[in-house]
């Protein structure tokens, strides 16, 4: 984990990364939860479901016109490369980052692609999210496996290529999910209302609700790699929010 700073007997284990003076501050002004996922490498779950649906039970969920004022969007990809039945899904997550600095889930989806057309499906979505209204900052994309090739091609790909992150996790995705699910209990990240316009929610909270026995985890893979890729964002926010 590259933010590991596990106390030991009163000693930080790596001070040349982080000392003990900023290992303390970092105790004391991050959430229990954060700390002791994030930073100490103690996974703190959930019993059960890793995400819980009572986290967003009457709460953490918002309307179209909640989005306006966003501050920017954001786009994560779990990408696979087959068309076959049993393969991988290639999944997305797209988030507005609110004023707060709240993350407002606007689409989960999925579709199995092979190579030439997850490409496409991935200029798709450029397109789409930053013609709405140029608020898109960044695409993403796990830097291995397919989404090596689809980082160096669509590199190529005009602007496109300006808001291409490669993403390089150093955890498992179980990890990830439990990490995720800390921003996801300290009520970072929102939700829509059930609504016509969100079609691919029932589908998507099916999932999310069932991991770790869900059938499929794609789509959870994508929206755990958004949040993680913005956790400095939401950890500030909700330090704001704290003091309020």
């Amino acid at each position: 984990m590259n933010r590991l700073v596990k106390l030991h007997e009163g000693r930080v284990l790596w001070p040349f990364h982080l000392g003990l003076e900023a290992v303390l501050e970092l105790q004391r002004t991050t959430p229990p939860q954060v700390f002791e996922t994030i930073y100490k490498g103690n996974m703190v779950q959930p019993s059960g479901s890793i995400f819980k649906r009572e986290w967003w039970d009457g709460k953490n969920r918002f309307l179209p016109e909640d989005l306006i004022g966003g501050v920017g969007r954001y786009i994560s990809l779990d990408t696979a490369s087959s068309e076959e039945a049993d393969a991988a899904y290639t999944a997305w997550t797209v988030g507005d980052l609110l004023p707060d600095y709240r993350l407002a889930i606007i689409e989960i989806g999925r579709a199995r692609l092979e190579f030439p057309m997850l490409v496409s499906a991935i200029q798709n979505l450029h397109d789409r999210y930053q013609t709405y209204d140029g608020k898109l900052r960044g695409i993403i994309i796990e830097d291995k496996s397919s989404g090596i090739g689809a980082l160096q091609t669509l590199k190529l790909s005009g602007n496109i290529a300006k808001v291409l992150k490669g993403f390089n996790p150093r955890v498992d995705k179980p990890t990830r999910w439990s990490q995720a699910a800390v921003w996801c209990s300290l009520d970072c990240i929102l939700l829509p209302w059930p609504g016509v316009q969100y079609p691919w929610l029932i589908d998507a909270e099916e999932e999310l609700f069932s991991v770790p026995g869900a059938p499929q985890l794609d789509q959870a893979d994508s929206f755990s790699q958004l949040i993680l890729y913005l956790e400095n964002l939401l950890s500030d926010g909700h330090k704001a929010r704290s003091h309020q």
